[in-house]
């Protein structure tokens, strides 16, 4: 008897249930992703550098926006420079650090047939480094120019860039006043080698140091092998 009375009761939540599930309009479907986020930082740097030049201190950081634009999650950053004359920055001046001032038209992720993910726009992590008796150079990462008719990235689909931030000398070769985009060079076989057929390849956060005059570059680094 007790069964049945369980039964019954249970029977009755559970058509009640479907009637207020039919009641409840439909939640709309959120998209995947960020909708407009803008990344609290806090007094932090982001991603940043320190460099001594002749007792000035010079650094570098990076802010992002997130934000979904249609089917796409988009990381819109900018870079900064900051210069003060204290090691612990107490008094600073800060101005955006983009070497093409706007004048660079950047491809898109995605092809023709399926739209990206993701993407990502403007300057990223920049690096500074100290070249004795040549100035101030800063490293960084952006997509390459859209070139030609497909708006479209080729690979790599990221890659690195160096531009003196300081020169010492106007007349020397290495007086980088434009940006100009770092390869692997005869490198490339080595490091490309299995890449062709996984992920487009991505060029991110090469470290530059100056050892006896020459400018090297930290491609990647494996402590564990």
């Amino acid at each position: 008897m007790l069964i049945r009375r369980l039964a019954f009761w249970v029977f009755l939540g559970a058509a009640a249930l479907l009637v207020l599930g039919s009641l409840v309009p439909a939640a709309e479907v959120q998209p995947a992703g960020p909708v407009d986020v803008l990344l609290d930082l806090g007094p932090y740097f982001f991603n940043p550098s320190i460099a001594k030049h002749r007792g000035v201190y010079l650094s570098t950081a990076r802010t992002a926006h997130m934000k979904r634009i249609d089917r796409t999650n988009w990381w819109f950053n900018e870079a900064y420079i900051c210069m003060s004359t204290m090691s612990d920055f107490r008094s600073v001046s800060c101005r955006k650090f983009d070497p093409w001032q706007g004048r660079f038209q950047e491809c898109l992720w995605g092809s023709e047939r399926k739209v990206a993910d993701v993407d990502t726009q403007g300057l990223e992590d920049p690096k500074l480094f100290v070249w004795p008796g040549k100035g101030v150079f800063a490293v960084f990462g952006r997509k390459p120019e859209a070139l030609g008719a497909s708006p479209y990235c080729k690979d790599p689909i990221f890659v690195q860039f160096v531009v003196q931030v300081i020169a010492e000398k106007t007349d020397d070769t290495w007086s980088i006043r434009r940006p100009t985009e770092l390869k692997p060079g005869i490198f490339r076989d080595q490091i490309y080698k299995g890449k062709r057929t996984a992920e487009p390849i991505k060029e991110k956060n090469w470290m530059p140091f100056v050892w006896q005059d020459q400018l090297m570059l930290v491609h990647g680094v494996f402590p564990h092998r």
